[in-house]
């Protein structure tokens, strides 16, 4: 089965003046976004535009395995392989980098990272990092089931405007995996309407959907044409929430895996496409969002703060933290819902055995 790599060292030697950006580069840039550039990018740098090569090649350099792990969804030496490939391929070491923006706050529970790519043929690629390893970062994606914007939600809105206004004229691509990929769709809904005139496509790789408060509007529908969801076949978190005329891709990765697009397959520019999600799929979107609808706004307030409360009681921190202990993590979890009603809890069990791959 073909992959990234596959697809950079097949496209690699072809800059975008030769093939225009396509689904898959933007799906390369949305994983690549993961890594914590700043620790090789000083403060002064971040708005000018950097060598995406020389950055690589600094990063590889850093001696610190702890700065380098992505945790649980993305193996990292999978995927420092796929970054070494990239600082030797035409196609992306051209590549320049600038207006780095990383920023958490655990009170206020957001996690928000936003860069651009300047690309050989005059466009730019603004790219949201998505969900991360860490707890914080998850509870934040299934805020939005009851928030109208989330704090990471307006940042992105905020940030393509900016990047606009910087570099004018210019076509833009917006991308995102995960909660970046939702960021990506709903900075285009909201941008300027002189933005959106600019953005080509906007990318999202299983990333949440948006609430029907917002995809039954005249300005979503507006820019409907210019928006590409794209989620794997068992997907849990492209599945949620309202993700329009999403297509759906062939995965051989299973439980938290589906979510890790290496594991899509890939053919020429594009990734392989199914009809339809698959039954667990389809079960899984159709009873999650059947819940959101039956709940209050309130309700699905509570559902979300005792579902990571029930989380945060076996000490985990992050997604690799509850995988070390499985059984142990499950069991403690399942002894704080249990007064649930049967629904309520049938669809937390669902959702955290999917998320380790159970």
């Amino acid at each position: 089965m073909a992959n990234f790599n596959d697809f950079v060292m097949w496209r690699g030697d072809l800059s975008f003046i030769q093939v225009p950006f396509c689904e898959v580069d933007g799906a390369i840039l949305s994983v690549a976004s993961y890594f914590d550039y700043d620790i090789v990018i000083s403060e002064d740098e971040l708005p000018i535009p950097l060598s995406y090569k020389n950055v690589i090649s600094d990063y590889l350099s850093v001696d610190n395995s702890g700065e380098l792990k992505l945790g649980l969804i993305f193996p990292t030496e999978r995927y420092i392989n796929l970054l070494k490939l990239l600082g030797k391929s035409r196609r992306f070491s051209d590549i320049q980098i600038s207006d780095f923006f990383n920023d958490q706050n655990l009170e206020n529970c957001y996690q928000f990272s936003g860069m651009t790519f300047h690309l050989s043929d005059g466009s730019i690629a603004i790219v949201f990092r998505g969900t991360d390893d860490t707890v914080v970062g998850w509870k934040e994606d299934f805020c939005m089931s009851f928030m109208d914007e989330i704090p990471s939600q307006k940042l992105s809105v905020d940030y393509v405007n900016f990047i606009a206004d910087k570099y004018p004229s210019r076509p833009i691509y917006v991308c995102g995996h995960s909660k970046g990929g939702n960021l990506a769709v709903y900075s285009t809904v909201f941008a300027r309407d002189d933005v959106k005139e600019r953005i080509v496509k906007a990318y999202s790789y299983d990333g949440p959907g948006l609430s029907d408060k917002i995809t039954k509007t005249e300005k979503y529908e507006a820019i409907s044409s210019k928006l590409c969801p794209i989620i794997p076949q068992d997907s849990t978190i492209g599945a949620m929430f309202n993700n329009g005329g999403f297509k759906v891709v062939k995965s051989r990765g299973s439980g938290a895996l589906q979510h890790d697009p290496m594991m899509w397959e890939v053919m020429g520019a594009e990734f392989v496409k199914l009809p339809t999600l698959t039954k667990k799929g389809l079960k899984h979107k159709t009873n999650f969002n059947a819940a959101m609808q039956r709940m209050t706004e309130k309700e699905k307030e509570n559902f979300v703060n005792l579902f990571f409360s029930a989380i945060e009681k076996t000490g985990a921190h992050t997604l690799m933290d509850i995988n070390e202990s499985k059984l142990k993590n499950l069991s403690v979890i399942i002894k704080s819902i249990n007064g649930l009603e049967k629904q309520d809890r049938e669809l937390m069990l669902d959702l955290i055995k999917r998320l380790l791959g159970k």
